[in-house]
């Protein structure tokens, strides 16, 4: 006998690091990494000895904000299909 493909009662087991509280810390210290990049830039802009490293919060902007960008379109897909499912 074969089992159906959609049981009613079972549930996607999430593991504890794609939860959403986890999620939501790591978007919260991505955000915060994002402005400390952007400090570093603006930093880098005012002394001029540093103008040859600003490739370095450059990069710590980017990373964070593109890690951001995918926790957050992540999250926002759960919460559609979350809501999606009890209409």
């Amino acid at each position: 006998m074969r089992l159906h493909s959609n049981p009613i009662y079972r549930k996607v087991i999430i593991p504890w690091y794609d939860s959403d509280i986890f999620c939501g810390i790591a978007l919260f210290l991505l955000f915060i990494i994002f402005f400390f990049g952007l400090a570093g830039i603006w930093t880098a802009h005012e002394t001029p000895d540093y103008t040859k490293y600003i490739w370095v919060p450059w990069v710590l902007t980017v990373i964070s904000a593109v890690a951001a960008l995918s926790l957050a379109f992540r999250l926002a897909s759960r919460y559609v299909d979350r809501y999606r499912d009890y209409d």
